[in-house]
């Protein structure tokens, strides 16, 4: 889940304004708006690169930003044209002259995907988890052998996607009971086995209640950057 917006970002082409007063109110009716608030600010930069000398939006350039892009799904070109649109509302409301593209041509994701997703083996997660606690200190990241082995255990134990992981912090868990605040919302929604895997986990997870959270963090970033994944792929094929 996106951090909340600790600070609206500096717009400064000539709806920029308008931008900042847009994400000001998202967030004054309770959105977080970390992903809005960085879109809006990639689509400031593309107007202050047109040269753009008028708080208007016009439709060639709404066209140019929405249209498909090389290599992108569906999901991700529907999001920014929804985003998009919605600003274009908001500049419309307040008397400016702004095109909103027709609902009609909002992308589509298509019924059918050609993604297959891998069912691992007992022997593969056998083998991964083998790899994972084979891993030695490195110069650079001396931690990661006594970290790598418990994050990838709350994947596969927790049913946490990958960036929730990552941005886990000592804050987030209670190592007495094992559960984490935040996942309380999941489990009202009757995932019950959640709260016994992280019960399970917290026993071997003792032991980080005295990490730095600086250390955490940085393994983190390092994660995220894929710079420790290759090894383990490679360790474990």
């Amino acid at each position: 889940m996106p951090e909340p917006l600790t600070a609206i970002p500096e717009f400064k082409s000539a709806v920029g304004l308008v931008i900042k007063d847009f994400v000001s109110e998202k967030i004054a009716i309770g959105y977080k708006y970390t992903e809005g608030a960085r879109s809006l600010k990639c689509f400031d930069r593309f107007l202050w690169a047109k040269v753009l000398d008028k708080c208007a939006l016009p439709e060639p350039l709404v066209r140019e930003w929405t249209h498909e892009r090389n290599g992108e799904c569906p999901a991700t070109q529907r999001a920014r044209f929804r985003l998009i649109r919605q600003l274009a509302q908001f500049m419309t409301d307040r008397g400016y002259d702004a095109y909103q593209p027709p609902r009609h041509l909002e992308p589509v994701a298509p019924a059918q995907t050609n993604f297959t997703p891998h069912i691992f083996t007992h022997e593969e997660i056998r083998r991964l988890f083998k790899a994972l606690d084979d891993l030695r200190p490195a110069y650079n990241s001396p931690l990661r052998h006594l970290v790598w082995p418990e994050l990838f255990r709350v994947l596969y134990g927790c049913g946490l996607r990958m960036g929730e992981a990552i941005r886990l912090t000592l804050a987030d868990c209670d190592l007495q009971q094992g559960i984490k605040p935040s996942f309380d919302e999941l489990m009202s929604k009757g995932d019950a086995k959640l709260s016994d895997r992280m019960l399970d986990l917290a026993t071997r997870l003792d032991y980080f209640d005295t990490f730095p959270e600086a250390v955490v963090l940085k393994l983190a970033a390092e994660l995220r950057d894929g710079s420790l994944g290759h090894e383990v792929l490679r360790i474990l094929v």
